[in-house]
């Protein structure tokens, strides 16, 4: 196998990133809820508010009326000389003298009111009444210091200065609060993308040739247990099954594909004894297992399903089989029957099936395991098929102890599961206790993938399928 890169977009699955995404929604809210947060905290903690006091003044002659400045050029030119006296600092001291302080901490201008005669002057102080008070001095202390550079100009009074009531500068966060929040959501979104995307597990088919340690049979596209809405509300759920009419195409063409290829396997190698097995629990490898039963049993071919996980058993469960008054193996270990009694034929499926029993009174396989290995060599004389459900790696060595009664393994991946290493462990200690490895299988496939391949697959009339050449291929390589 060539080696592992960091990260491949044909080995990302669009539903793993949405899905991530989906689960760390609050995750990507709360990121942005706090930089908004904490925008305005540091904003406040900034805010030194400041009050404006505003007066509106004409400029006149003196012992003149207004019309006599009314040439807007020349009251532009006017203004400007007395804002200059505004500015000044002699006003300043003149107001500090009145106002009795030590430091006037305001700022006078004055500017002129576009196309008219008239300037708005203002004070801008860290007080409303500081601002007040210094308007108010700086207007009555104009003449005094205007007289030392002109005469001939004076100002009338349109507005009296004004109480300021709010602060001047109140900050307008808005706009940075949210172009902050919405960058941190998508910074800690993008955190979601990239920690999926390195996230060591198998999401595509590319994903799983690349970086498996054994040969890709196929992959199972994900199947929904809800049928209906009733299903919801009751919380029911029933076991996607081969014969169900209400199965889908892809899901149907997978598995049966699948079925072809390891028929033709297990016949290459002579093979008969099939044990399915996975690294974790959840993977769905009890229901590849009586899929496949299924699929062989359509083909005519005599399929025994037996269920080899005496830990937590669930044959029954997928094939909904009556576990009252029902023989199992739990009844052949203990000598209350003979090997053959445990054989139950299923009518609605065709398979024959060997149950586990109770898993309360079960201890595993380790202490039955040469009775176990007895049995199964004894049904496959009348069987053409033997596939055995067992525990999966991670949780037990229930599986290493069967492997004396099989011929081959299928091992069943579900996608975004269990990380590439372990895997490749479990397949290593497969191996090792020289067992033919038949395949694996990726199950559970939401099609929304850079590397998903839905031309495989019949999810709708009008899909793409492959080429006649293309299978003809495929057909002369699996022979």
């Amino acid at each position: 196998m060539e080696e592992r890169e960091l990260f491949r977009w044909d080995e990302l699955s669009w539903y793993s990133v949405l899905r991530d995404l989906v689960i760390n929604l609050w995750v990507v809210v709360l990121a942005g809820f706090t930089v908004w947060m904490g925008v305005d905290s540091v904003v406040q903690l900034r805010y030194v508010p400041a009050y404006t006091s505003y007066a509106t003044m004409a400029v006149t002659a003196k012992g003149s009326d207004i019309s006599i400045y009314s040439n807007l050029t020349a009251t532009t030119q006017m203004a400007e000389v007395i804002g200059e006296v505004f500015a000044s600092n002699v006003l300043r001291e003149k107001v500090v003298e009145e106002l009795a302080v030590t430091e006037f901490d305001g700022e006078i201008k004055a500017e002129v009111i576009p196309e008219t005669n008239m300037l708005t002057i203002q004070v801008t102080a860290p007080t409303a009444k500081q601002a007040h008070q210094g308007l108010w001095s700086a207007i009555n202390h104009y003449d005094e210091v205007s007289n030392y550079l002109f005469t001939n100009a004076d100002l009338m009074m349109l507005q009296p200065p004004s109480v300021p009531q709010t602060p001047s500068n109140t900050p307008n966060i808005r706009h940075i609060q949210k172009i902050a929040s919405v960058g941190a959501a998508i910074l800690v979104a993008a955190g979601c993308v990239l920690f999926t995307a390195l996230r060591p597990t198998v999401q595509t088919m590319q994903g799983a040739q690349r970086n498996l340690n054994g040969s890709v049979l196929g992959d199972v596209p994900f199947e929904r247990k809800w049928k209906s809405t009733k299903d919801i509300i009751r919380r029911r759920k029933k076991s996607i099954l081969l014969n169900d009419p209400g199965v889908s195409m892809g899901f149907s063409a997978s598995i049966r594909k699948i079925a072809t290829r390891l028929e033709l396997r297990m016949k290459h190698s002579g093979h008969k004894i099939l044990l399915v097995t996975s690294v974790g629990e959840n993977e769905g490898k009890s229901s590849v297992a009586t899929n496949i039963a299924l699929a062989l049993k359509e083909k005519g071919r005599r399929v025994l399903l037996l269920d080899g996980d005496l830990r937590k058993p669930a044959i029954h469960k997928v094939l909904q089989l009556p576990k009252e008054d029902a023989v199992c193996i739990n009844d052949y270990l203990n000598d209350r029957c003979e090997g053959t009694n445990t054989v139950y034929y299923d009518e609605d499926s065709g398979l024959h099936v060997v149950q586990s029993g109770d898993q309360r009174v079960n201890d595993g396989v380790r202490g039955n395991a040469t009775k176990i290995c007895q049995l199964i060599q004894a049904l496959s004389e009348t069987m053409d098929y033997i596939i055995v459900d067992s525990a999966p790696m991670a949780v037990t060595s229930d599986t290493e102890y069967l492997l004396q009664a099989v011929e081959s393994v299928l091992f069943v991946v579900r996608q975004d599961w269990c990380g590439v290493d372990a895997i490749n462990d479990k397949l290593e200690i497969l191996r090792q206790n020289n067992v033919r490895i038949q395949g694996i299988v990726l199950n559970a496939v939401h099609p929304f993938g850079f590397g998903s391949r839905s031309r495989d697959r019949y999810y709708g009339y009008g899909r793409r399928t492959r080429g006649k050449k293309k299978l003809e291929a495929e057909h002369e390589r699996e022979n």
